[in-house]
């Protein structure tokens, strides 16, 4: 037997205000469905649960969510109230919203000569080259753009002439901002540039470098939501796709200044099982990739949360060669909001840090003992990002700083090593989310 619930527009602004005590999970309920201040429809679409186990309790659930994700839940041993199920579904499907159909689209993404780091003219430095696409609803005006920028190194960089052009093939329409610190900030273009439905522009990032000297490391990062744009027509904002984005870290001595390409993109991967087990079981799956260059990596912060049942003995390991996992940490991790650095990494990595190549990704998975488990236990894990950036600095530096969440490195000193300061934070990551990741949820 299958009993499926739609939620229906005439659902959307209706509050559950469940409290759940059943198995000992307790849990405050959201509106299963409701719309967020950008008209979008977020939260349960519909879920279905099925094989009854007795009286109004079911084995599996079948969850879908606004953005269109899917899960199922559950297994032949698991047998909970319909209540419960719904609460794991507004769980799972909380700030997953669908784009409105109607609402314009802006596309961002890096040029294919991005790395180019030729000196163009009148003494500016090119930084970074984008392609803007308008989807093909209405003209879409690009009203601003901000750009975060670290500086690090023993030389100077102010920088404090930056320019944004844009080219439609046919003109070219420039906007300057000033940058008045030398250290780390953003940099804001009031662009209004137009950009007509079903065509594209491109915009070119550079900056007047004549008072760059010594060793020095300039990092950008373009991120949600730094860009705002809307439809011409409708004024409706416009849903702002392909972001983060990492710049190229620009290094050295004007006019020598040459390319870093190396940053870290963080992915989640489904887990083997999403069922709960008492045991020692894997509980969160990610992978970072180093996208081009080569990096490092020293630190990362989880938030793991359980609801009636007891998690322990938490360790990391790098899975990526399945027949001969690492363990990363010595000392064993435990629940709620759980960092792990390289300095605690030693007995597998005497440098303390991974290094992943150039092109590569490496596989991680959070692994802990879970006793007690029993009707109405979950676990939930998520990867936290940074907020703000902060000056690259030495891993420790980083480490001490509340923004040192993610912790890694493009590796761009010579004698590079944790010491060296060419270390970052996780602002700016691709695939990192300024606050977490979503949760990888687990249930008896």
């Amino acid at each position: 037997m299958t009993v499926t619930k739609s939620i229906t527009n005439t659902k959307l602004l209706v509050a559950t205000g469940v409290m759940l005590a059943a198995g000992g999970l307790a849990f405050a309920t959201v509106p299963l469905s409701y719309q967020n201040a950008q008209g979008q429809k977020c939260g349960v679409n519909s879920y279905s649960v099925s094989q009854n186990c007795g009286g109004s309790s079911y084995r599996q659930a079948k969850i879908t969510c606004h953005d269109g994700s899917s899960y199922n839940l559950g297994g032949p041993t698991s047998c909970k109230p319909a209540k419960t199920w719904e609460t794991y579904a507004q769980k799972q499907c909380y700030n997953r919203c669908a784009v409105p159909v109607s609402a314009p689209q802006l596309t961002m993404a890096r040029a294919s000569d991005y790395v180019s780091g030729d000196m163009i003219l009148d003494n500016r430095f090119l930084m970074d080259r984008f392609i803007l696409s308008a989807s093909n609803q209405e003209d879409i005006q690009l009203n601003r753009m901000t750009f975060a920028i670290l500086r690090a190194g023993s030389g100077t960089f102010s920088g404090r002439n930056w320019k944004l052009s844009f080219n439609d093939g046919a003109q070219e329409f420039q906007s300057e901002a000033t940058y008045s610190s030398s250290l780390s900030g953003s940099v804001t273009f009031d662009t209004n540039v137009i950009i007509p439905k079903g065509t594209n522009v491109r915009a070119t990032l550079y900056t007047d470098t004549t008072e760059s000297q010594g060793d020095v490391f300039v990092y950008t990062a373009l991120r949600d939501p730094g860009v705002v744009a809307r439809g011409v027509s409708s004024a409706q904002n416009a849903q702002i796709m392909g972001l983060p984005i990492v710049c190229p870290t620009r290094y050295g001595e004007f006019p020598t200044m040459t390319t870093s390409t190396a940053f870290p993109v963080v992915a989640l991967r489904p887990l083997d099982s999403t069922r709960l087990m008492n045991g020692t079981g894997d509980l969160f799956k990610f992978t970072i990739t180093a996208a081009s260059d080569d990096i490092s990596l020293y630190g990362v912060t989880f938030d793991i949360q359980s609801y009636n049942v007891s998690v322990d003995n938490l360790y990391l390991y790098d899975v990526t060669n399945s027949s001969f996992e690492i363990q990363l940490n010595s000392t064993t991790g435990t629940a709620g909001l759980w960092q792990t650095v390289g300095s605690d990494w030693a007995t597998n990595y005497p440098n303390k840090e991974i290094a992943i190549s150039g092109g590569t990704s490496r596989t991680f998975v959070v692994r802990g003992n879970i006793r007690g488990a029993t009707i109405g236990s979950a676990v939930m894990v998520r990867l936290a990002g940074d907020a703000n950036s902060i000056p690259a600095g030495s891993a420790a530096q980083i480490d001490a700083s509340a923004d040192g969440d993610f912790i890694w490195s493009d590796r761009s000193n010579a004698s590079h090593g944790i010491t060296t300061d060419d270390w970052f934070n996780g602002y700016g990551v691709s695939g990192l989310p300024a606050t977490f990741t979503n949760y990888q949820t687990l249930a008896y």
